[in-house]
């Protein structure tokens, strides 16, 4: 049943007892070692063990499932033994723990306070009021505080790092400990090189798999109702994999946009839907979509009140009366396909951008509150100092053993603020855990070569090695396998047979039409297959075309398109264009969508022109917006077919728009093409 009681399965860790007329009336409290008093919600009971000779003690609340090759029965109990023996020890096993916790550890002179792998479990701090807490405004219920100030405030829990809506309230990050009393934030990950560096691919796997699966097996024995959220994408797709034995007892679920499919986000869902549909018919799951149109879903005051305490974002509330109609049980548990990025170049680490400038332009792109001229996103001096110890406090100016300091900024600032606040809205519906959210997995990931986790390697070979089959159906593509391969292969069988397609080769820009820049500029392309606005004329209204030239026979076109860029902020700056013969078919946001897609261009004729563009939506100085527009044209086919009607265009990419041939131009084709009929009949005229 919904937890209709603020801050469900939270806690409060204080040096002294709250008064109880303070904290929520159902939590419970136990008093620590050291006299720290721990409340929290009955729903998760914490763990103590303390070992009576040096007073050292381990508590461990929220889901906490060790997955290595050791039998635990008592969590805490286990940690505390590893800590007896070294500090070290006690870290490697934290490194194998599953689930979404927080673990306090230490004696009574000093303890520290550490959280899951992906920081699932949210941990905030007040070292002014001596509190730590599951939750930012559990602790301003206790002690209030004031706004933090307006020059730093936070957009979002995505673009925060480690502050909160209030002045002296801060988050744990993930890979970072708080030490208790001196209150001082510590980086215990990478505590060496990548261990897992030298092993084979399949030892990799396997490593993989033997945790996963010891993970599902003690989740599926503790929780009787658990439920998987499917979507169209890849890592949905891999937890699907993952737990094929145990999908017979999963409920699973998709959220679909209804009818009302404009938005970009609500294409991305419809895509969901579209794929979901028919992959669900192949997996042994209990399965139903959520629709945005259901009125059978109502909400209430009492609720919405309780999701603003329990969360500082928005991010899908209206799913939490389907959640709670859906799924009414007193526990249930949700499984749930994120943090996977963590093991992919989500931003693209090379060897040249591992510096603490280079997050700073990373940290600058999220949580801005000022742009240039430009508008490229800047820092005030407020956040540039708040930036600069940052990066002290949290340990990226450390060696740190070989790991990228992108890869860690993006777990550490992306990932463990907005997943974790994610969860403490849903929270009010059921818990939440991350199969892939355990350290040693995570370094497993990191293992691999950057070339194979920008292409999703590892996740794609878990597929295949424990269900193939999923591996058939598009991950964010409508096309399943089959269609894909045809695909190729149709592309190659028209190259053997010279009726191709091809690019014409320089880069045409134009100017503002209707002004003496509208006469087109050859330039040579900064490459075979590419297409870039060069910053020079990156100016409103202006554009850069490549023409794509064809067999001069009537058919269809298909080709592949390339646009690695994707932020959100930066959509309105500039767009792709697909033209035939003038006309816009296709036009996509620059900034909307950085997967491959493909695009089919149907009912061409011989004489038709067919060119792509990007144009400036807006001006911009930076050389950084030029670069934002590199796309490729790759894998171009032309194959030769009647058309049927007018020319018509397609496109994977979710977020293209498509634009109706206008009646205009049909109908002059249609009479240019009377007029040829006619000629041909009475003979040339000269």
């Amino acid at each position: 049943m919904p937890r209709l009681t603020p801050y469900p399965r939270g806690f409060v860790l204080s040096r002294h007892a709250p008064p109880e007329r303070s904290v929520p009336g159902n939590f419970h409290s136990l008093e620590v070692a050291g006299g720290w008093h721990f409340s929290f919600d009955p729903l998760r009971t914490p763990t103590v063990c303390v070992d009576e000779v040096t007073g050292r003690f381990v508590l461990t609340h929220g889901t906490c499932f060790p997955v290595g090759e050791e039998s635990v029965v008592d969590v805490s109990a286990w940690l505390l033994r590893k800590l007896l023996q070294s500090e070290d020890t006690f870290l490697n096993g934290l490194d194998l723990l599953a689930g979404r916790h927080v673990v306090v550890a230490g004696d009574a002179t000093q303890a520290s306070v550490y959280q899951d792998a992906a920081g699932a479990r949210s941990v905030y701090y007040s070292p002014g009021a001596g509190l730590v807490s599951s939750h930012a405004h559990l602790i301003h219920d206790l002690v209030p505080h004031e706004p933090t100030l307006a020059t730093l405030r936070p957009t979002g829990a995505a673009n925060t790092w480690d502050l909160s809506p209030w002045a002296g309230i801060r988050a744990l990050v993930p890979n970072h400990r708080l030490v208790l009393g001196t209150w001082e934030v510590e980086r215990f990950f990478p505590r060496q090189p990548n261990r897992y560096a030298g092993w084979s691919t399949r030892r990799k796997l396997s490593a993989i798999e033997a945790m996963w699966q010891r993970e599902l097996d003690a989740f599926t024995t503790a929780f009787e109702d658990v439920v998987v959220s499917v979507t169209g994408g890849s890592d949905s797709r891999v937890v699907l994999a993952m737990a094929r034995r145990h999908l017979q007892v999963v409920h699973g679920f998709t959220y679909t946009p209804g009818k009302n499919v404009r938005s970009r986000r609500s294409k991305r869902l419809a895509q969901d839907e579209r794929i979901v549909g028919e992959l669900r018919d192949l997996l042994p799951l209990d399965h139903r979509f959520f629709s945005r149109d259901d009125t059978g879903v109502t909400s209430s005051p009492e609720l919405s009140q309780l999701m603003s305490r329990n969360s500082i974002l928005e991010h899908g509330r209206w799913l939490i009366h389907h959640y709670n109609r859906a799924f009414p049980g007193d526990d249930v548990m949700h499984m749930r396909g994120n943090a996977f990025e963590i093991g992919r170049a989500f931003r693209d680490p090379r060897p040249h951008n591992d510096t603490i400038e280079d997050i700073r332009v990373h940290y600058a792109q999220r949580a801005s509150v000022i742009a240039t001229d430009s508008g490229t996103p800047a820092l005030n001096v407020e956040q540039h100092a708040y930036f600069d110890g940052a990066v002290q406090r949290l340990g990226y100016h450390e060696d740190l053993h070989g790991y990228h300091r992108l890869d860690l900024f993006h777990w550490e600032f992306r990932v463990g603020r907005w997943l974790s606040e994610v969860l403490n809205e849903t929270d009010i519906s059921f818990d939440t855990f991350l199969p892939v959210s355990v350290r040693a997995i995570f370094e497993l990931l990191l293992s691999f070569d950057v070339a194979d986790r920008r292409d999703g390697f590892a996740y794609t070979e878990l597929i295949d090695r424990n269900f193939p089959l999923l591996n058939f159906f598009g991950k964010n593509d409508d096309r399943n396998l089959y269609q894909q391969v045809r695909d190729e292969k149709r592309s190659d069988l028209r190259r053997k047979e010279r009726v191709n397609a091809w690019l014409e080769r320089g880069l045409r820009l134009s100017g503002l039409p209707g002004t003496p820049d509208e006469e087109p500029v050859f330039q040579p392309a900064p490459g075979p297959n590419h297409l870039l606005l060069p910053s020079d004329q990156f100016v409103e209204g202006y554009s850069a075309t490549r023409v794509i030239g064809h067999a001069p026979v009537d058919g269809s076109l298909q080709f592949r398109f390339r646009s690695p860029y994707a932020f959100k902020r930066s959509l309105g700056r500039f767009e792709y264009r697909l033209m035939v013969s003038g006309q816009t078919l296709l036009r996509t946001d620059g900034a909307a969508w950085p997967y491959d897609s493909w695009v089919t261009v149907h009912n061409l004729r011989a004489e038709d022109t067919i060119e792509v563009q990007v144009v400036a939506l807006r001006t911009m100085s930076k050389e950084s917006w030029s670069r934002a527009t590199h796309a490729g044209i790759l894998d171009l086919s032309y194959t030769p077919m009647a058309p049927e009607e007018a020319p018509r265009a397609v496109s994977s990419n979710p977020y293209a728009e498509t634009s109706p041939w206008t009646k205009h131009v049909a109908a002059t084709r249609d009479e240019t093409a009377s007029d040829s009929a006619a000629m041909s009949a009475t003979g040339t005229m000269n």
